[in-house]
């Protein structure tokens, strides 16, 4: 009988024992984990970076996210990136209650320190370190707390870029639709290319299959060209992008240009112009300016080769077949 109130008795205190601990670790974790709340990014106006990679600011004009002070287009996707990052930051764990910074990469020379403002003030404020050996979490301390926390996800290398690398990379965008006049500037001669007019009498079948196929063109004085040449022309340069900026009295840009082309829609004008190639730590670029940006930028070999290999079509002599001659212009 004895023996069965002393095993009651054990099982009583192992059960308190174990509902001790456990209510006991569960108040101490929601004790050491910060409540972070989600913040709407539609809220935040301004952000800055700083870390072994440069200092960023950013701010939001115009409902436009620009790097300042000079005002230059922020990249979106980047912006985007990291919006969402400090959106929804979420710490899962404590990692160590005592500061130990150099090894999770937190001490100055290696932290990246962002901090995020409202309109009201600063909304969220977080130093990050490195990714945790699980590459699902990342290493982040909090202002005036000593304690390294895990954060959910792998996200320092959306901020630890350079500032030139958060611009805009956009050289020139158009809807090449709308472009009803393309004039080329090369070696002193003028091209020029107008679309070729519908024939007012086609049937609604003949206009459908019309829309479905190639933009027809031709030159100004009804010459035939190439139109699947000119509107590869045109779709190279819709879309494009640079590789860097230079600066605004670039030496690059001084020379004669190799050629230009204004393209003319009803409403406006986007202008491109190509300048010779130049060689920068053994890479060559090409120099150019658009109508899209201040400043001139590079453009790759590949890139700047590949249209011009579409404008050398258009522009340039055709070569003699053999046995043929070469026709005189």
């Amino acid at each position: 009988m004895r023996s069965k109130k002393e095993f009651f008795v054990l099982v009583l205190i192992i059960a308190a024992a174990v509902g001790y601990l456990f209510f006991r670790q569960t108040d101490r974790l929601t004790y050491e984990l910060p409540q972070v709340a989600k913040i709407d990014t539609a809220d935040i106006i301004k952000m800055t970076v700083k870390g072994p990679s440069g200092d960023l600011l950013l701010e939001k004009k115009s409902d436009k996210w620009q790097l300042m002070p000079k005002g230059y287009s922020a990249d979106s996707k980047k912006i985007d990136d990291i919006l969402a990052t400090i959106s929804t930051l979420t710490l899962t764990t404590v990692v160590a209650e005592k500061s130990s910074d150099s090894r999770y990469d937190l001490d100055p020379d290696q932290r990246i320190e962002v901090t995020a403002w409202d309109p009201n003030g600063i909304v969220r404020q977080f130093s990050l370190g490195k990714a945790a050996d699980t590459f699902r979490h990342t290493f982040v301390k909090l202002p005036d707390d000593n304690r390294t926390f895990h954060a959910k996800d792998n996200f320092r290398d959306r901020f630890d870029l350079s500032p030139a690398t958060f611009r805009d990379k956009r050289a020139m965008t158009f809807d090449s639709d709308q472009i009803i006049s393309i004039k080329m500037t090369r070696d002193n001669k003028a091209f020029e290319w107008i679309p070729v007019e519908s024939k007012p009498t086609e049937s609604d079948e003949e206009k459908e299959d019309s829309a479905s196929s190639e933009k027809q063109w031709q030159t100004i004085d009804q010459q035939a060209v190439d139109h699947t040449k000119v509107n590869q022309l045109l779709q190279k340069l819709a879309d494009l992008n640079c590789q860097s900026f230079l600066e605004p009295e670039d030496p690059a840009v001084s020379n004669p240009p190799v050629w230009a082309v204004d393209l003319n829609s009803s409403d406006t004008s986007h202008t491109f112009t190509l300048y010779p190639e130049i060689t920068q730590d053994e890479e060559k670029l090409w120099p150019s300016t658009s109508s899209l940006v201040s400043e001139p930028f590079l453009l790759s070999d590949w890139q700047a080769k590949d249209i011009a290999e579409i404008v050398d079509h258009l522009t340039l002599p055709k070569k003699a077949e053999p046995g043929e001659e070469t026709s005189k212009e």
